[in-house]
């Protein structure tokens, strides 16, 4: 490929080329005999889902968590 660059050239670069990724133009790089592309990755924000009953909680646990003396006490404001 006639526009990729080897690692050497790139690492003076690298935050040009970065900035050409975000804006979409791809980016490709020589290491030896291999080709690398740097791409954008897309997060989802937020938690990720997860399937019914993935959560397990067992009764007993639960009641007495719920029964349980709050640890914090406001201090007193007097």
């Amino acid at each position: 490929m006639r526009n990729a660059l080897t690692i050497t050239q790139a690492r003076s670069k690298l935050g040009r080329l970065a900035d050409q990724v975000v804006k979409g133009k791809s980016v490709y790089l020589k290491r030896g005999t291999h080709l690398l592309r740097l791409e954008r990755v897309n997060r989802k924000a937020g938690i990720p889902s997860r399937p019914a009953g993935y959560f397990k909680f067992e009764d007993n646990l639960t009641d007495l968590a719920n029964r349980a003396e709050p640890s914090f006490s406001p201090p007193d404001e007097s």
